[in-house]
C-alpha cells in the first residue's frame, strides 16, 4: 500500500496512545491492550510471523485486562473499536440484503419445484410411458440441484457467544474473528474445559477437528481468532476460586495479562478534542481489513513477516533473559506464562510494525516497544499467580488491613476493634483466620496497632501516635 508522507506520520502507536489517554484519562496499559486487540483482529487473517527457520506463528493475540470499575475500560474499547464496529455493521447490512434476495429466489424455486413435482406425480398415476417419467424425474433432479444457497459473510466481531458457537463460526468463508467483551465474567464462567484446548490450538495456528454427536464433525483450518476480555479484579478472584483448573488448561498462559495501577483520584477534567491519530487509526484499520478480506476471499496465502537482524538479536536476548529467570527461580512459579511471553512479544512487535510501516520486516524499535509491554504483562501475571514469600504476604495483608482501619476510623471515630468484627466485616482477603492473624501481627510489630490477642475476646487498639493515624485526628 502506498501512503503519502503526512498520513504516514500519523501512524504512530505512541502518539495514538498519548491522544487516547488525553481523551479518556485511562491507564496506558488498558489503551495499549485495546489497540492491540484491534490490530490483531484485522491483521491476523493476512500476516503470520516467522520467528526462526522452523517456527512460523500467527499474529493473533489473546488479551485479558483486569481493572476496577470506573477505570474506563469500556470507554477506551468503544473508542478504539469504532472502525471494527462500522465494518461489522456493514457486514450485517449486506447479510440482510443477501437474506432478502435468498428468500425471494427460494420462493421462486419452490414454485418451480412444486410444478414439476405435480407433473411427475401425475405421470405416475396415469402410468405414462417410461420416457416421460424419466424426463420428469431428471428435471426434478436438476431443479433440486438449482436450489438457492444462502451465502453470508461471518461477523468479524462477537461480544456474547459461547466458545462452541464461536468455533463453529470459524468454519465459514471468513475464518478471522474477534471475541471482545468489557464484561467477561459471565463468558469465563460459562467456559467449557472441553473446548479450551481447541482455543489454545487456534492460538498455536493448528488445524482442528471437532466431533459433535448431533451436528457431526467439522474442521477448522487456517483460522485466526483474537480474544480480548476485560474483567474486574473481584470477579476474576471469584472465578479462580470456582474454576481452579483454568490455569492448568494453558489458556491464561497464552494471554497478554494486563493489570494496571488504578488511575482514579488522579484524573482531573479538561477539554480535549484532539483526534488526529485516532482518525488515522480508523482509516488504517479499514484499509487493512479490506486488503485482508480480499486476500482471504480470493484464496491468497498469508504473507510471512520476518524479524530484521537487529530485531531478532533483541528478541533472542529477551528470550534468553526469561529462560534465565525461570532457571534462577525468579519466574519458576509462573513458568507456564513465562515460556510463552517471547512468542507473544514477537506477535505484538509484528502488529505494531505492520500498522506503522506497512512492510513485512519487523524493526528493532517495534521489538523494543513489544518487549517493554511484555515485561509489564509478566509482572502483572506474577502479581496474581506468583508464589509470595511470607514477608510479601505479611506486607500485602498489613496494607489491606491498614487501609480498612483508616476508612473506619474516619467514619466512626472508633479506635478499638474486636478481632471477630474485623474477621466478619473486614476486607474479603482477610476473612481468613491465617491471613488476618498475619496482618494483625505485622501491624502490631510495626507499632501501628496494639494487638491484645490473649484478651477474651481478642481486640486491637489503634496507636493514635502513629503518624498515619495521628493525621486523622487533627
Amino acid at each position: 500500500m502506498v501512503q503519502d508522507h503526512n498520513q504516514k506520520s500519523d501512524l504512530s502507536i505512541d502518539n495514538l496512545i498519548a491522544e487516547v489517554e488525553l481523551i479518556t484519562q485511562a491507564p496506558r496499559p488498558i489503551i495499549f491492550a485495546s489497540i492491540l486487540s484491534v490490530l490483531s483482529s484485522t491483521i491476523q487473517g493476512m500476516l503470520d510471523i516467522q520467528i526462526n527457520s522452523k517456527l512460523v506463528t500467527p499474529t493473533s493475540l489473546f488479551i485479558l485486562t483486569i481493572a476496577e470499575s470506573g477505570e474506563r475500560k469500556s470507554t477506551v474499547d468503544n473508542l478504539l473499536r469504532k472502525a471494527l464496529v462500522e465494518i461489522n455493521d456493514e457486514i450485517n447490512d449486506e447479510n440482510k440484503k443477501m437474506r432478502s434476495h435468498y428468500d425471494s429466489e427460494l420462493d421462486k424455486w419452490r414454485i418451480e419445484q412444486k410444478v414439476y413435482q405435480k407433473k411427475y406425480n401425475k405421470s405416475l398415476l396415469e402410468e405414462s410411458n417410461n420416457r416421460i417419467k424419466s424426463e420428469l424425474k431428471s428435471a426434478l433432479y436438476e431443479i433440486q440441484e438449482k436450489k438457492p444457497k444462502l451465502i453470508q459473510m461471518t461477523n468479524i466481531l462477537f461480544n456474547d457467544i459461547t466458545i462452541e458457537a464461536l468455533l463453529f463460526n470459524l468454519t465459514h468463508e471468513q475464518p478471522n474473528t474477534i471475541l471482545s467483551t468489557s464484561d467477561a465474567g459471565n463468558m469465563i464462567n460459562r467456559l467449557n474445559y472441553q473446548y479450551l484446548s481447541n482455543v489454545n490450538q487456534l492460538w498455536d495456528g493448528d488445524t482442528i477437528q471437532i466431533d459433535r454427536k448431533k451436528e457431526g464433525s467439522f474442521i477448522i483450518k487456517d483460522a485466526r481468532l483474537t480474544i480480548s476480555l476485560m474483567i474486574q479484579p473481584k470477579t476474576f478472584e471469584e472465578i479462580l476460586l470456582k474454576k481452579e483448573r483454568i490455569r492448568e488448561t494453558g489458556f491464561l498462559a497464552r494471554m497478554l495479562f494486563i493489570k494496571p495501577y488504578p488511575s482514579q483520584g488522579r484524573r482531573f477534567y479538561f477539554e480535549n478534542d484532539a483526534c488526529l491519530y485516532l482518525n488515522a487509526f480508523y482509516k488504517r484499520i479499514k484499509d487493512i481489513y479490506n486488503i485482508s478480506h480480499l486476500r482471504s476471499s480470493s484464496g491468497i496465502e498469508k504473507m510471512i513477516a520476518i524479524l530484521s537482524p537487529q530485531a531478532k538479536n533483541i528478541w533472542i536476548s529477551f528470550y534468553n533473559e526469561i529462560e534465565q529467570l525461570i532457571g534462577r527461580e525468579i519466574l519458576s512459579d509462573i513458568r507456564d506464562y513465562a515460556s510463552k511471553i517471547a512468542n507473544n512479544v514477537a506477535r505484538v512487535a509484528t502488529l505494531i510494525h505492520y500498522f506503522e510501516h506497512d512492510n513485512d520486516e519487523v524493526c528493532d524499535l517495534c521489538m523494543q516497544k513489544a518487549i517493554t509491554f511484555g515485561r509489564g504483562c509478566v509482572g502483572s501475571f506474577k502479581s496474581v499467580f506468583g508464589e509470595k514469600t511470607f514477608e510479601e504476604k505479611a506486607n500485602e495483608y498489613a496494607v489491606i488491613l491498614y487501609n480498612w482501619l483508616q476508612k473506619n476510623i474516619r467514619h466512626s471515630g472508633c479506635i478499638q476493634f474486636y478481632k471477630s468484627h474485623i474477621y466478619q466485616y473486614g476486607p474479603r482477603s482477610l476473612r481468613n483466620k491465617n491471613n488476618l492473624e498475619i496482618a494483625l501481627r505485622r501491624l502490631n510489630y510495626d507499632n501501628v496497632i496494639f494487638y491484645y490477642y490473649n484478651a477474651k475476646p481478642a481486640f486491637i487498639e489503634i496507636n493514635i501516635n502513629h503518624q498515619g493515624f495521628n493525621e486523622l485526628n487533627h
